[in-house]
């Protein structure tokens, strides 16, 4: 099937195997069931296109006749993740939560409405749909919004802190998800005092559930001074549980991780240096894959990068692969920056607009045109210059969060308030 212009009433095949997508330059390929990403020349494409013809268990979607302008550069054509928060209800309170997820909105999205945009996700050739909140699972039609989205062809991943019945576990389970992230910020006593007496013990049940079914399980451990000196320990026990993908998150102040509460525990540049020196050996050690935005001093990014579809290697995502979808329907560059969205003034530095009620031809124009993408596809405008002159930026070091720098220097490529380096000049001409 060749999508070659966006019909809101087009009829996609179920289930397609393989999803192919024209780019800038050349195109991509995504297997839906691994989830793995190629790129293909454009001798590889046109030949792609011309099977596309003729199977209904292929996609081509022929994103250079959706309009007429040519396609924005320094982005994938459509974008590659879309983090669907399709709640801010959650039945925790972390203190280092940047969405200070809790209560849900008065105005989040009904059913029908996700299940149109999901649709329209679906139509424009979106590779992966991770569903996250909140906690995504407090949703009642979370299971259908899931479905639909299998159904239509998407990698579909999920994000959740892993405190959820044994009945919702096994049901997710049963789905062919392609990963599930599960946050969990250490062993039982760290875990418990940042999450909640009890939590680690209904987490690490339901990670073992997924496991036993043969699911994906990455474990997300968001970095703070309590938990550091115990990664060794932690690690050791991921992996002998049969973990197999760590990620260590550098928190941002933003949310309740800004309050006095978290403040003490949030960790500074000295400390992500120091993760930084020891994560690749501790990694060799335990066997265990890591990613860590700093990994500057472990083997190749590429290498280590347990992603199969987002390769953060010089810059996250935002606005140049992945965006987000608030509960109320608003894309926006990065889930750090939630609040913002209700600030009249910042929110301006991330929101792209509404798909509430957005057609596939709008939802795909926001990704194309949207002037808040504008600087973070400028590597100049987002990133900070001591990380585009320095040897380990985009040698296992993607640099500095806009959203932080923003945040905390007034200027998306402000200094790098986490990184203790400064120096380390090379040329930068290609980048």
């Amino acid at each position: 099937m060749i999508i070659s212009f966006l019909d809101g009433n087009a009829l996609l095949p179920g289930l397609p195997s393989m999803r192919v997508r024209e780019e800038a330059t050349g195109g991509s390929i995504l297997d839906t069931a691994s989830g793995k990403v190629v790129r293909v020349t454009e001798e590889e494409l046109a030949t792609w296109r011309v099977r596309a013809a003729d199977s209904e268990g292929l996609i081509y979607y022929a994103v250079r006749s959706w309009g007429v302008e040519p396609l924005a550069l320094g982005c994938s054509s459509s974008p590659d993740r879309i983090y669907l928060e399709v709640t801010r209800r959650c039945n925790l309170a972390c203190p280092f939560c940047y969405r200070s997820a809790g209560h849900s909105e008065p105005e989040e999205m009904t059913t029908h409405e996700w299940l149109n945009l999901i649709r329209s996700l679906a139509l424009i050739g979106v590779y992966e749909l991770r569903f996250t909140g909140g906690e995504p699972t407090t949703r009642h039609d979370i299971l259908s919004l899931i479905d639909t989205a299998i159904a239509a062809g998407f990698f579909v991943t999920l994000g959740t802190n892993g405190v959820i019945s044994e009945r919702m576990a096994d049901a997710l389970s049963e789905r062919p998800l392609g990963r599930f992230l599960v946050s969990l910020e250490g062993l039982a006593s760290v875990h418990d005092a940042l999450r909640g007496t009890g939590t680690f013990d209904r987490t690490v049940g339901t990670v073992r559930r997924l496991l036993a079914a043969g699911r994906k399980v990455r474990v997300n451990t968001v970095l703070c001074r309590r938990n550091i000196a115990g990664l060794r320990d932690f690690l050791a026990f991921c992996r002998a549980e049969g973990i197999e993908n760590v990620s260590l998150i550098v928190p941002r102040p933003l949310g309740r991780a800004s309050h006095p509460e978290f403040i003490a525990d949030m960790p500074g540049a000295a400390d992500m240096e120091a993760v930084a020196r020891f994560v690749g050996p501790l990694s060799l050690e335990t066997g265990i894959r890591l990613e860590f935005q700093y990994n500057r001093y472990a083997a190749s990014p590429a290498a280590a990068a347990g992603d199969p579809i987002v390769r953060k290697i010089v810059s996250c995502p935002a606005g140049t692969q992945a965006g987000f979808v608030s509960p109320e329907g608003v894309l926006y560059a990065c889930g750090c920056a939630s609040e913002w969205l209700s600030d009249p003034v910042k929110r301006a530095s991330v929101v792209a607009g509404d798909l509430r009620r957005a057609s596939p031809s709008e939802v795909w124009g926001l990704w194309q045109r949207a002037m808040v993408w504008g600087s973070f596809r400028d590597l100049k405008a987002s990133k900070a210059p001591a990380c585009l002159s320095c040897a380990h930026y985009g040698n296992g070091c993607f640099g500095s969060c806009p959203v932080h720098a923003l945040s905390v220097g007034g200027r998306l490529n402000s200094p790098d308030p986490m990184c203790a380096l400064s120096g380390n000049e090379r040329p930068v001409e290609g980048r």
